[in-house]
């Protein structure tokens, strides 16, 4: 209640300042689109995301006709109207997408500008991989990597190398989708080339303010990621040693966050138990692609036995039984190929119910 009075009188003194701006300046001027932006801002607080949009148009519009298109306070009033556009319900992607890429064109002509260029690119490439639009995806994730060329004076090295990783994974993720694993993989090494050099600059960096957040769990996500593309060119050694690269630190990391006797459960030993579960469940896959069933069946068994743990410290958010169920089902399968059908049978059936339970 205290905050929602606050944000009210805030947006009271903005209608207020908004008025006197109008009154003495003209409806026209670039300060009164400053005023409004912020009144979106304080309106969107207020969970009113159709008001704020509106508010964003008009902002636009005065600073279109003041400063120009190419000016970069009209692009940033562009993408404040994107965002905003994503939130209204139902959200109006063509048209919020239309908005992102006016700010692009916008924000292009300035380079004090360039890593908000190359962020917005990422994140709207992420919005057409989501719509299946991938030549065009693809496109703005290499025009992304090239603003960032540009912006490197202006930012950190470490904020640099971070997005740099994203791009690249994005990338691996359009070029999976698209059954191009070679490429994935290129694109996934050269994510994981960039991370390992940030993670050298994390440990000796630990003093300075501006540290390239470079973590080994993150490494580790980027070795699954390689382990799938590689499984998916029927590289299978390949996969399993990256697999495994993954999985040393996955355990390293849940040893990290398990509790001792004296302890509390670590925050994030759920989290971490539920990534080596994966890991161990593609590695699981990866054996039972090449026959090694035996092996397979151990790598199956084990992810399983961590979802469950991992619940065990959730009990109020159980939220792996279809994980579960999917071990179950790989282990069925198993069963089958032995010829262990009452087995096989019987797993299926818990699998079924496990999927159920969820």
């Amino acid at each position: 209640n205290e905050r929602k009075h606050l944000i009210n009188e805030i947006q009271k003194k903005a209608r207020a300042v908004l008025q006197l701006e109008t009154d003495s300046l003209g409806t026209g001027h670039p300060q009164v689109a400053d005023t409004l932006s912020f009144l979106g801002t304080i309106t969107l607080e207020q969970n009113d995301p159709n008001a704020a949009l509106q508010l964003l148009i008009k902002a636009v519009s005065i600073t279109k006709h003041a400063l120009g298109t190419k000016h970069p306070h009209t692009g940033l009033k562009l993408l404040q109207t994107a965002k905003i556009s994503m939130q209204v319900a139902p959200p109006d992607v063509e048209k919020s997408l239309d908005y992102f890429m006016q700010a692009i064109y916008t924000l292009q002509y300035s380079k004090a500008h360039a890593h908000v260029v190359g962020y917005t690119m990422n994140d709207v490439a992420i919005m057409r991989i989501q719509r299946h639009e991938f030549p065009a995806a693809l496109a703005l994730l290499y025009e992304a990597l090239a603003f960032y060329k540009k912006a490197y004076k202006e930012l950190n090295e470490g904020d640099i190398k971070l997005i740099n990783i994203q791009i690249w994974r994005n990338i691996a993720e359009y070029t999976s989708q698209m059954q191009d694993f070679d490429k994935a993989s290129e694109a996934l090494l050269m994510a994981l080339r960039i991370q390992r050099e940030a993670r050298k600059l994390c440990n000796v960096s630990k003093h300075s303010v501006h540290i390239p957040l470079s973590d080994d769990a993150s490494i580790a996500e980027s070795l699954c990621r390689l382990g799938k593309a590689y499984v998916g060119a029927g590289q299978y050694v390949e996969a399993l040693t990256v697999y495994e690269d993954a999985l040393l630190i996955h355990r390293e990391k849940v040893t990290e966050a398990h509790p001792s006797v004296s302890k509390s459960t670590h925050p994030e030993l759920p989290a971490r138990l539920d990534q080596l579960a994966n890991a161990l469940f593609h590695v699981g896959e990866t054996h039972y692609a090449i026959g090694a069933f035996d092996t397979a069946l151990d790598y199956y068994n084990e992810s399983m036995q961590k979802r469950l743990i991992s619940d065990s410290h959730r009990p109020e958010n159980r939220i792996n039984m279809v994980h579960c169920a999917m071990c179950l089902v790989g282990i069925g399968s198993i069963h089958a190929r032995k010829s262990n059908f009452q087995d096989a049978l019987r797993t299926f059936s818990d699998a079924m119910s496990w999927s159920e339970a969820h």
